[in-house]
């Protein structure tokens, strides 16, 4: 009887994927790089990007999240034609110990980084987005000093790579959200 059930099974499940793919290509989903085809004369978000001016953000952690972010938006120094402004207020960092032993020591902490990003066109000075993002990640606490710095540093770093990733991908979308609407106002 479970062998006469098994083609069955097989062609309701092939149909099931079937289905589940061709929802899934006419959903409407668009790539978040580059151009779709619509327009010849739109400008691809990667274009755009270059085009951000970046800001200076003070300290250390600010130096590297602003080093990060040129490297994910435009590859050099400075765009040539900055049609936006990307502004970051001071990076805030909170560490929190997790896992105390019976000793009273901690052994893991948390590292949150946060701060508030701006995007603006500058041609008009609109404010395209305001978000506060922030970054979690944690590290272990040994009993040698020097190690738990190093263990530190490693994970502030990467709260703040991070923290690059989630504003590339916020801007990569206010970019296509603007070119929507431009798109609709034609």
């Amino acid at each position: 009887m479970k062998n006469a059930k098994k083609p069955y099974q097989i062609r309701l499940y092939f149909l099931g994927v079937f289905a589940v793919l061709f929802l899934l290509s006419s959903c409407g989903f668009q790539p978040i790089y580059g151009n779709i085809g619509t327009s010849t004369n739109q400008a691809n978000t990667e274009e755009l990007m270059r085009r951000i001016d970046i800001g200076l953000i003070n300290d250390r952690k600010g130096q590297f999240l602003r080093n990060a972010l040129i490297d994910r938006l435009h590859n050099s120094a400075s765009p040539l034609a900055p049609l936006y402004t990307l502004q970051l207020t001071n990076i805030s960092e909170a560490k929190r110990n997790l896992d105390v032993t019976k000793e009273s020591d901690a052994t893991i902490a948390n590292l949150k980084l946060s701060t508030e990003m701006t995007f603006i066109r500058k041609s008009d000075g609109k404010v395209l987005l305001k978000k506060n993002i922030w970054s979690t990640t944690s590290y272990n606490i040994l009993e040698s000093q020097f190690t738990t710095r190093v263990s530190q540093n490693y994970a502030r770093e990467n709260g703040l790579k991070n923290l690059a990733e989630q504003i590339e991908r916020q801007v990569s979308l206010a970019l296509n959200a603007q070119d929507a609407v431009a798109e609709q106002r034609k």
